[in-house]
């Protein structure tokens, strides 16, 4: 290896070069301590220069030649070569490493706690995790942004749409009125067409059920954050799940054509129908210093957080 790291250090070869070669010479080494070493040094050079892709190949490769090797000793070279990077790095890293774990190596994706499903990085409708991104009502699969002052169907449908009751379809229909109009499934979820993070996103990306906003409050640390400018809430995963999280921007709510909302508030659907006078519906929402699983009425215009993988 040492004409290659002395080409990287002249600028002749990249990281990923490096890496490349150090894979090439791990599938000919002899030795379990060669091949280790090997794709260990891959592995770091593919973290360090953002190939978080390329990096979990790396640790697969590694698994696949030396499946016997002791866990806490693969645990040690993640965290070494994670060590300094930054929180949303290891945070992306951590979710497709988890993921490919489970044969669904997918760029985005986020596993807070054992068991639960894989949780996008953004809100549908953003391309950053800052983002507030498209606001929808519940049951709604088209989505809002906010244009000229006024608020503006994703789709160009609509062009001054009010979150208000006469809007919203689902509002007032009760949970039996929901099942008949096939709007929810007989245990009160959204079906597939009427579930915004599916019709926008597909690939099996769907909205949180009423348990996961629970498990999502109580098995993860809270803590309020500023992330490049815009407040709101870094959600973190314990033990094993330490090093993964999410931002969920404050993005407040819409009530008829104006937000509503506190400094640190945010509001998110779940896909549970939830009340049967057909008011009210689950969802996460947040403050300063609560956050939980609540019912909010259907016509309000929430942001939408997608995922993907096992629902409970």
């Amino acid at each position: 290896m040492r004409p290659e790291r002395e080409a990287f250090r002249a600028g002749n070869k990249t990281r990923a070069d490096v890496a490349k070669v150090a894979i090439a010479r791990a599938e000919k080494a002899e030795s379990d301590a060669a091949k280790m070493l090997l794709l260990k040094g891959a592995f770091t050079l593919y973290v360090r220069q953002g190939l978080l892709d390329e990096a979990v190949g790396a640790l697969k490769t590694l698994n696949e030649t030396i499946p016997d090797i002791p866990p806490q000793i693969r645990a040690n070279m993640i965290e070494s070569a994670l060590r300094k990077m930054p929180s949303d790095t290891c945070s992306q890293f951590y979710g497709l490493y988890r993921a490919a774990e489970h044969g669904k190596v997918k760029a985005g994706m986020v596993q807070l706690w054992e068991g639960g499903p894989y949780w996008a990085e953004m809100n549908i409708g953003a391309k950053k995790p800052e983002e507030f991104g498209y606001y929808f009502w519940w049951g709604d699969t088209i989505g809002y942004k906010r244009e000229n002052d006024v608020w503006v169907a994703s789709d160009g449908s609509s062009s001054n749409f009010s979150f208000e009751e006469k809007n919203v379809p689902t509002y007032g229909k009760s949970l039996q009125s929901l099942r008949d109009e096939g709007w929810t499934t007989a245990d009160g979820n959204l079906l597939p067409e009427h579930d915004a993070a599916h019709v926008q996103w597909g690939e099996g990306w769907r909205m949180p059920t009423n348990q996961e906003i629970i498990d999502l409050s109580g098995k993860c640390e809270w803590t309020r954050t500023t992330t490049n400018g815009v407040k709101g809430y870094l959600v973190r995963g314990k033990g094993v799940y330490a090093s993964a999280s999410i931002f969920l921007p404050a993005a407040a709510r819409i009530r008829g054509t104006s937000f509503f909302g506190s400094e640190y508030g945010g509001d998110y659907w779940a896909s549970h129908s939830d009340h049967n006078r057909g008011l009210y519906s689950a969802s996460l929402n947040f403050w300063s210093k609560e956050h939980g699983r609540f019912r909010s009425y259907r016509y309000e215009g929430f942001s939408v957080r997608p995922v993907q993988g096992v629902a409970k």
